[in-house]
């Protein structure tokens, strides 16, 4: 017995609607990641013994040494910001994914709804500590180490929460467990695709992480600022290099736990998600060969490629493990609501303006080079040439 609620209308067609998620979802994953994985960093410094310049990495490496705590809050600024068009982006292919799949999306919703009712709440906490973190509290190392520990601590835990619902999503199967226990706490967790799964998110976050941090000192090095700059566009991309390494055998981890409909499409039975495939590992060999290489632009071009092929994989496997299932569940209409369809497209035209005028201020602040980073002989200079 499927706990399926009835079919919807589509307001447009399905391709426009697939098309809308994936560029939204792309585009949401981005900030998401650069985020997440700029946290870690962070936190990663903070609870590193003794941390010297040399040796430091993630915000406070973007600042002046790892003790400097007035430089690190003040690269931090760029969290809430980050946390802000995370959440926002986020909100569009949401919205998309409810449309097209709001069958399972929905149910499965309902049925982890305390955990799902949870993530507005936890993300305003992490917003929160962000920003007492922009501000350069609290004072002391332990301090710190808890507030940061905290914060990725709550990021960690939404992040587990929506791998858990969109996982949930693809499996009816597992719904009937809601009749055992009917209190709106149920979890996927024996999936077995559940852990590769979310590995395969984190991972990604520390590779894209590592990378925003080595694009930030690359941008500072063009304006001359050399100050540390060197050893930070060193430390980001060995972190970009090794995270996208372990990266290998995670997806390989991830592909074999999918169910055989879901995995044989990628290992030869369907052309185009083979092609994708291929395409993916090539893409992010290039980018490990270009980070090793030090050149940190061309290894973001192909990340940038890599993860918008790893949005169409995840795609072609959804549909292909909703497959078997009811198609679709959702009819589109011989005709579209062309009204509601022509004020999304004017609303989507005015955001994009205000998102070009916001893109612009934020790369004004991308490029104003953070406290303690003037100058060109410093000591954390001089050792980021060794």
């Amino acid at each position: 017995m499927l706990l399926i609620s009835p079919p919807m209308v589509l307001p447009a067609s399905w391709g426009l609607i697939k098309i809308l998620l994936l560029a939204t979802f792309f585009i949401h994953l981005l900030f998401m990641n650069i985020l997440l994985g700029s946290v870690v960093l962070a936190a990663v410094n903070a609870f590193k013994p003794s941390p010297t310049p040399r040796r430091a990495f993630g915000f406070a490496a973007l600042g002046a040494p790892a003790g400097n705590y007035a430089a690190m809050s003040g690269n931090l600024s760029l969290a809430p910001g980050l946390m802000a068009l995370t959440v926002n982006f986020g909100v569009a292919p949401l919205l998309f994914a409810q449309v097209a799949y709001g069958s399972y999306l929905y149910a499965s919703s309902v049925l982890m709804a305390i955990w799902w009712m949870s993530v507005p709440l936890l993300a305003m906490l992490a917003y929160y500590g962000l920003y007492v973190a922009k501000e350069g509290q609290p004072a002391g190392l332990g301090g710190r180490r808890l507030l940061l520990g905290l914060i990725l601590a709550v990021l960690l835990c939404v992040a587990f929460i929506h791998v858990n619902n969109h996982s949930l999503m693809l499996r009816p199967d597992r719904w009937v467990a809601w009749f055992a226990a009917p209190g709106g706490a149920l979890l996927n967790l024996g999936d077995p695709t559940l852990l590769p799964r979310y590995s395969h998110f984190i991972i990604s976050a520390l590779a894209v992480g590592g990378l925003f941090l080595a694009l930030r000192a690359d941008r500072l090095l063009r304006l001359g600022k050399i100050a540390g700059n060197r050893m930070r566009l060193k430390r980001g991309l060995s972190w970009f290099f090794w995270a996208s390494l372990v990266q290998f055998p995670i997806g390989l981890w991830f592909l074999f736990a999918l169910p055989d409909p879901a995995r044989d499409l990628f290992l030869g039975q369907d052309l185009l998600a083979s092609f994708a495939m291929l395409l993916a590992i090539i893409g992010s060999v290039a980018a490990l060969f270009a980070a090793r290489a030090g050149r940190v632009r061309i290894c973001a071009g192909f990340t940038l490629g890599v993860v918008f092929v790893m949005v169409c994989i995840r795609d072609l496997a959804r549909d292909a493990l909703l497959g078997p299932l009811p198609p679709a569940l959702a009819l589109p209409i011989d005709q579209g609501q062309t009204a509601a369809l022509v004020i999304f497209l004017l609303v989507t035209g005015l955001g994009l303006v205000a998102l070009a005028w916001m893109i612009r201020i934020a790369w004004q602040l991308f490029c104003v080079p953070p406290a303690g980073s003037t100058g060109t002989n410093d000591a954390a200079s001089n050792t980021g040439r060794s």
